[in-house]
């Protein structure tokens, strides 16, 4: 769970992928580039590595057989020189196979890294819009706080102040309409015109403790 701020406490966000197009998207660009990148380095690797065995399988050939002059090579039958190309072909494979499994398990863990990420942005930028959504149905609901390690924080408490403002002028406007509502109904008489207002003011009352979310009288 993440640490209060501002004196309110955190919570802990479970969902990962708030916003799967964004975080996919991104999260596989990075996987790509990365994994480019890896097969790249790779192929040169593995390039040199093959490139080694056929030259030390050439000289190990050369070796065994006789010189121009006639000559005798070196004392290396057919069998041992097989054994060490297959070595060294084996060799290559598991080269292969390693840079293979390098490059997959790179892929994959900066897939997850990247939506572990991207979540720190779409976190914060999903709860706004949701908060957003609210203000237009007319709720000015509590802001809970972000977590410890997410992003955009300062734009977060930007809204955040933006809100509370909205609801202390709204706060401001109920505590007006009830005085004068108040004032209203002490005034003796019956006439259609006063009526008229306290129930109007009355109304527009309910309405803005319906933005608060107070319960309505």
């Amino acid at each position: 769970m993440s640490k209060p701020q501002d004196g309110k406490k955190g919570y802990v966000r479970k969902t990962y992928l708030v916003d799967k197009r964004f975080q996919l998207k991104y999260a596989l660009l990075i996987a790509l580039g990365a994994g480019i990148i890896s097969i790249g380095f790779g192929a040169a690797v593995y390039y040199k590595t093959t490139e080694a065995t056929h030259i030390a399988s050439t000289a190990m050939l050369s070796w065994s057989a006789p010189d121009r002059e006639g000559a005798p090579g070196m004392d290396m039958d057919a069998e041992a020189i097989e054994k060490i190309q297959g070595a060294m072909e084996t060799h290559d494979r598991d080269v292969l196979l390693a840079i293979s499994l390098f490059v997959f398990a790179l892929v994959v863990v900066l897939a997850l890294w990247g939506v572990l990420v991207t979540h720190r942005i779409a976190g914060p930028i999903y709860a706004i819009s949701r908060y957003l959504d609210q203000i237009t149905a007319g709720k000015l609901a509590n802001i809970r706080p972000l977590r410890k390690k997410d992003e955009l924080k300062e734009f977060f408490k930007t809204f955040n102040e933006m809100v509370d403002a909205l609801k202390s002028r709204t706060r401001d406007d109920v505590e007006a309409l009830e005085a004068v509502a108040l004032e209203l109904k002490s005034i003796e008489g019956n006439e259609t015109n006063i009526v008229s207002a306290m129930d109007r003011i009355t109304n527009l009352i309910k309405t803005k403790k319906s933005y608060l979310n107070l319960p309505v009288d």
